[in-house]
């Protein structure tokens, strides 16, 4: 198959992505250390362009983001920018005008690179309800493998490898000397052996020519997991073999990865999960999946979900057999589930970006740890006022946030809840109504500055934001809703393009404008779901950010060096079915593409799918593929 350069046995492995997910050409999993990841016609904008600032020498960051915001466009957004024709080289000067514009909204500096904080905030702008970005990596000595990027991209997510230069300094200690972002296009593992396809906005042909587009192809290269120590700390991180210089290797570190605007809308004895579909070639559909729960409930008396994964949800049941109710984690991506903990008096579960999950037990407040090796989930507990009444994560300053109705008052913890450590308290404004029985959610914010939160009154027609003036200090209530609205708000969340009103059974999505009015949103798909009168929520756009690096973009990114891949992989216009080699069924498929207009009949590459590329497929047909 001469899309993909490694041979490996995936007989054994599990199918996460078929023929639906036409540009996923296999997607399969059953470890990390079996798996196989293939997608085929991904953008690979140079970084290197005039009309970027220092000739885009530091602009992998918005340059593999800009990639990505293409490929979304041409497969069922094309509002989204920078539009679905990005292929047509009259539109270099325009991909070149949407690279400078993601880097002014990624506050990427021309001589450093972008901080990893505000690619965050830049990428999500961008995508607006379309996706969200999250970024990911593990603490000290944890692990990042190539399989977890494999695992999620397999699921719908377009991933984003960080890789970082380590300079040797003896035996197995490194030293950070700079970094780089680059695109996955393929990704594959059987045993010990494993590689990694990367569309790299570095890897430019020609790298003397600023005004032109070089060559759309995928680099592979082989990866072996190192342990080293990285400035005296343990790592266990893949190394790219090839990649980088000979006094700088280039080790995976960390990813971004765009994941598909999900919701979560939990039902009597069941969770549903309806996921968009932003890898399928012709429309952005959603998914819609139906999970059981772990053993007969009566009911699902609360729910969360992670501060950054639409796979990790936590919810709290009633057992049909009235026993105490008990907190259960699901990991959709993992098909993991098991029992938590018994909360008797649950009143509000919420999850935050460290993958850590918060219970309201009476006056109890949990802290529990799904990922603990050794079992022992709950992690610590703290006694909190009578009338508490719902809890949430503000991502943003990493503090517990709680709802004191009686009071008029949020209460912010400490995520690890230490005895004997006062919350710091936020006064709500005398004006907004609060009842007993309200929801709360956070709203996505800058780093370290507080989005503010959402007040939900159950029968309410609005629900009320609470954000913190910058002139006074002082948190004040605003009111929003859809435009006219006269019936009672079921429920609301924070979605990453704004937020989602449940009213008459039905979501309807709204996103800020230019003057920060709240409007219809654009292209919405959850818009329209009937949840059946039940609640909705959508995982949040934090992430588990280094907050070393968030800020500090000197010597974050720079181009490599060295380019030894084990083989450049080209594009194939002719292989129209997606099977990975040629054969007369590609004619067949290339009719089928062009009766529906798909932009993957265009085989002049013109903008237009028009008679003239039969012909066109005819003579990539005859020039064969590599």
């Amino acid at each position: 198959m001469f899309q993909n350069a490694a041979r490996v046995s995936v007989a054994s492995m599990i199918m996460l992505a078929g023929s639906a997910q036409a540009d996923i050409t296999q997607a399969a999993y059953s470890s990390n250390t079996q798996f196989i990841y293939n997608i085929i016609h991904v953008p690979d904008f140079d970084q290197r362009r005039a009309g970027l600032f220092n000739d885009g020498r530091f602009y992998c960051v918005p340059t593999s983001f800009l990639n990505w915001a293409a490929y979304i466009s041409a497969h069922g957004n094309p509002s989204l920018a920078p539009g679905p024709d990005w292929y047509l080289s009259s539109n270099y000067n325009s991909i070149t005008a949407n690279d400078l514009l993601m880097g002014l909204a990624m506050q990427t500096n021309p001589t450093g690179g972008t901080p990893v904080g505000r690619a965050l905030t830049g990428g999500n702008a961008w995508l607006g309800n379309k996706a969200f970005v999250i970024y990911d990596d593990r603490p000290v000595n944890g692990t990042r493998t190539l399989g977890d990027m494999a695992n999620l991209a397999g699921n719908g997510a377009l991933i984003m490898p960080r890789v970082w230069w380590m300079g040797n300094v003896g035996g197995d200690n490194y030293v950070h000397n700079g970094g780089h972002v680059v695109c996955m296009s393929y990704a594959a593992r059987s045993g010990s052996t494993q590689q990694i396809g990367i569309r790299d906005p570095g890897s430019d042909e020609s790298p003397d020519n600023l005004n032109a587009q070089s060559a759309n192809t995928t680099d592979v290269y082989n990866v072996f997991d190192d342990q080293i120590f990285a400035e005296g700390l343990p790592r266990f991180w893949p190394k790219m073999a090839g990649y980088g210089s000979n006094s700088n290797a280039g080790f995976i570190v960390g990813f971004y990865a765009i994941i598909p605007t999900t919701v979560i809308v939990p039902q009597p004895t069941s969770i549903r999960l309806l996921r968009a579909n932003i890898t399928k070639s012709l429309n952005n559909a959603l998914q819609d999946e139906e999970h059981p729960t772990l053993i007969p409930a009566r009911r699902l008396s609360r729910w969360a979900k992670s501060g950054t994964s639409p796979f990790d949800i936590v919810y709290a049941m009633e057992p049909a057999d009235r026993t105490p109710s008990i907190l259960v984690y699901w990991n959709d991506l993992l098909d993991e589930e098991y029992v938590l903990g018994q909360v008797p008096n649950i009143e509000d579960v919420a999850g935050s970006r460290m993958n850590t999950f918060y219970a309201l037990d009476g006056r109890v407040l949990r802290c529990y740890d799904p990922k603990d090796p050794m079992g022992n989930y709950e992690t610590a507990n703290i006694v909190v006022p009578d009338d508490a009444a719902a809890i949430t994560y503000d991502d943003a300053t990493d503090k517990v946030v709680l709802l004191d109705p009686v009071a008029g008052r949020l209460l912010c913890y400490e995520p690890h809840l230490p005895a004997g450590v006062p919350p710091t308290i936020i006064s709500i404004p005398n004006d907004v109504p609060i009842d007993p029985a309200a929801e709360l959610h956070t709203m996505p914010g800058e780093i370290g500055t507080s989005g503010g939160f959402l007040l939900v009154n159950p029968g309410s027609t609005s629900a009320w934001l609470l954000a913190e003036d910058p002139s006074t200090g002082r948190f004040e209530g605003t009111p929003v809703a859809p435009a006219g609205n006269t019936d009672p708000i079921q429920s609301a969340t924070p979605t990453p393009g704004g937020l989602a009103f449940v009213i008459n059974d039905i979501v309807v999505e709204l996103e800020q404008d230019d003057d920060g009015v709240w409007i219809p949103g654009d292209g919405s798909v959850i818009t329209g779901i009937n949840t059946g009168g039940f609640p909705i929520i959508a995982p949040g756009s934090r992430t588990n950010i280094d907050y070393e690096e968030a800020f500090n973009p000197a010597r974050t990114n720079e181009l490599p060096t060295q380019f030894e891949p084990v083989q450049v992989i080209g594009d194939c216009l002719a292989d129209t079915n997606f099977d990975g080699m040629l054969s007369p069924a590609d004619f067949s498929a290339w009719i089928a593409l062009f009766n529906i207009q798909n932009h993957n009949a265009d085989q002049n590459r013109d903008g237009m799918v028009s008679p003239a590329d039969f012909s066109a497929w005819v003579a990539n047909y005859n020039a064969g593929c590599d």
